[in-house]
């Protein structure tokens, strides 16, 4: 996961050529990567494009510790389904901190 660059093009994103609040890689759509023995060998190198939120990261990473954010008031969401089942995301709720 990366922070998504500077605030105008003229902030040296290469090579990105989003910046802050733009619709381009560096910006509002960013990269990130999961590895672990908990993912299986056929889904390693695997590519999604669901929606996932950086507040998504706790919840999701304390489920898979064994733990639970139920009744925390948390923002963010649960996606392991997603990682590790490759279910379909339908959020129909998006947190924007701009």
């Amino acid at each position: 996961m990366i922070d998504n660059g500077g605030n105008d093009p003229q902030s040296g994103n290469y090579p990105r050529r989003g910046f802050k609040r733009s619709l381009f890689d560096g910006g509002i759509r960013n990269l990130a990567f999961i590895s672990g023995p908990f993912l299986p060998r056929s889904q390693r190198g695997d590519v999604s494009n669901e929606l996932f939120h950086c507040i998504d990261w706790f919840p999701t990473l304390v489920h898979v510790a064994g733990g639970s954010t139920d009744g925390m008031g948390l923002y963010g969401m649960n996606q392991w389904k997603t990682v590790r089942y490759r279910i379909e995301w339908n959020r129909i709720k998006f947190y924007q901190s701009w």
